[in-house]
């Protein structure tokens, strides 16, 4: 459900504060101590095939899910917004050991549409962190961590250290 945050008018020596201008501004106080937040991660190995961005299946809800953003049953890939505004969207993941290859690329989609991406070259142990800052105008945007790999071969990414996660957290209203 998404949280509310309420506008207020301007007000004037003589108006009555009332129970209900109390109550929305206790919401509003609420809500961003409070905000809209969640950390998704993945707690084994997923095998990502050679030549082809694959979403990375999100298995566990971490330490916080605070507007009920992601669902581990119906779409394990993503994290989705419920409440309008600007948010921080960040992901890690480490690919394992192989100097096959020129690429190990990780992203973010919204919506299914790229929003960055970073290639971390092939080699030792590969543990890659991107983010993003991103407006969601909508209670229905969704957020995407993908990997990339070209070793010829289908190759892991690996939780070293809870390492594929992604997160994505309110920064504040668009407007």
């Amino acid at each position: 459900m998404p949280k509310d945050y309420n506008s207020f008018t301007d007000v004037a020596t003589g108006d009555v504060y009332s129970a209900a201008s109390h109550n929305l501004i206790l919401e509003n106080i609420n809500n961003y101590r409070v905000p809209p937040m969640c950390k998704a991660r993945r707690t084994t190995t997923q095998s990502i095939p050679n030549g082809a961005a694959t979403s990375i299946q999100l298995n566990a809800t971490d330490a916080f899910d605070t507007d009920t953003m992601h669902d581990t049953v119906t779409s394990d890939t993503r994290i989705t917004v419920n409440t309008a505004g600007i948010y921080l969207v960040q992901g890690n993941l480490s690919f394992v050991t192989s100097a096959t290859g020129s690429y190990r690329l990780i992203g973010i989609n919204k919506n299914g549409v790229e929003l960055v991406s970073a290639n971390f070259g092939a080699g030792t142990d590969k543990r890659c962190s991107i983010a993003y800052v991103d407006a969601a105008a909508s209670a229905s945007d969704y957020y995407e961590l993908w990997a990339y790999q070209d070793s010829g071969g289908a190759l892991n990414v690996t939780p070293l250290g809870n390492a594929i996660e992604l997160s994505v957290v309110w920064l504040g209203q668009v407007s």
